[in-house]
């Protein structure tokens, strides 16, 4: 195991801090610092992992800061945003349909229309609303499996609705 300097230490611990891989991490110190270092090695640097938890208290500060900083960062890249996303789909698909691709086309309003109905984020709108299979039944008139199942059948048809468009 290779003795690193407390500028690796730092590097190491700042790049696990904004979400890269151990792997990615020792990939990059070999590029950066030309030292070739396992991934269980960077692993230990992470805090929050498994074997972080003798991380020096100075390593855990600086992980925690970086890590704070960079998510208030990630909110001005534009394309976490909905509005640049489907502005940048609208491109696409109007210089598609200009080059007569209309396959292409098709994908980019089928990516626009799931990015606009929220399928690629992980919130569920459930109403409390049970659709009963006559208006004259009343929840009150059915079994217990009865409820079961048709609770049972909503989740699925629920859990699908952007899976099946995918």
């Amino acid at each position: 195991m290779a003795r690193l300097s407390d500028q690796i230490r730092r590097f190491i611990v700042m790049e696990l801090a904004v979400f890269r891989s151990p792997s990615e991490v020792a990939k990059l110190v070999e590029k950066e610092f030309g030292i070739s270092i396992s991934r269980q090695q960077v692993h230990e640097y992470n805090p929050l992992g498994s074997k972080g938890h003798d991380v020096a208290k100075k390593w855990t500060v600086l992980f925690e800061a970086t890590r704070e900083r960079f998510l208030d960062e990630v909110a001005d890249i534009p394309i976490v945003h909905r509005a640049y996303r489907l502005r940048r789909l609208d491109d696409m698909f109007l210089k598609a349909k200009s080059m007569g691709n209309l396959r292409l086309a098709a994908a980019l309003l089928e990516q626009a229309a799931k990015e606009v109905g929220g399928c690629y984020t992980n919130s569920r709108k459930l109403t409390g609303r049970i659709d009963l299979p006559s208006r004259e039944q009343n929840v009150s008139e059915l079994t217990d499996e009865e409820i079961d199942a048709r609770i049972a059948e909503l989740i699925g048809e629920a859990s699908t609705s952007c899976a099946a468009s995918g």
